[in-house]
């Protein structure tokens, strides 16, 4: 993979997202925050280009009023959009190459390396590195909704972030695997038997 080290918060210079992702997110914010950025709706065209630091300033305002709770809101609203926009219908499709067909789609003047990095570990296993500068926690609940819209009816799913996600600067990672019965892990290890869904 090329050298590109994300940086939460910090858009590659020169980067652009696709106005229908900004939209998307724009429809889940508060009146309040979109003041903050003088963001003007009424001239706002969703077939345009917008700098994408403008997303990551805007979703970082939002966090530090909220935490990761809100990041996780956000990721999960992005989601619920994002099968209708791509016409996304299979979970297996888009962990293994639709969260890098969708970044290819939405974002552009990116470096070589922006994306995801999907490893199968095993059988609808999936290890997912983050290589966007958005933050961890909106990425993990962009994946858990569209998972959810896509997993299919008595198949449970699960997302199990590593160690250090959602700490510092430097993107984290995270698993996610699904099946008719999915076990958790609690924090000490042991398994709790549990459907994840």
């Amino acid at each position: 993979m090329p050298g590109y080290k994300p940086v939460t918060y910090r858009a590659p210079e020169g980067s652009e997202i696709a106005g229908g992702v900004i939209e998307s997110f724009l429809e889940h914010l508060d009146q309040d925050v979109i003041d903050r950025f003088k963001f003007n709706r009424s001239a706002f065209d969703r077939s345009h280009w917008y700098p994408y630091q403008l997303f990551l300033d805007m979703a970082r305002d939002v966090t530090a009023r909220g935490g990761s709770g809100v990041e996780t809101a956000i990721g999960k609203s992005l989601g619920q959009d994002i099968t209708r926009l791509f016409a996304i219908t299979d979970l297996k499709y888009f962990i293994e190459r639709g969260l890098t067909n969708t970044a290819n789609i939405a974002f552009r003047n990116v470096p070589d390396g922006f994306g995801y990095v999907t490893t199968k570990l095993g059988y609808d296993h999936y290890h997912i590195k983050i290589q966007v500068p958005s933050p961890d926690y909106m990425v993990y609940g962009y994946v858990w909704e569209v998972s959810r819209q896509l997993c299919p009816k008595g198949v449970h799913f699960s997302l199990i972030v590593d160690r250090e996600f959602g700490e510092g600067s430097k993107p984290g990672s995270f698993t996610i695997k699904w099946g008719p019965k999915v076990y958790v892990m609690n924090s000490s290890g042991a398994d709790k038997g549990e459907d994840a869904t």
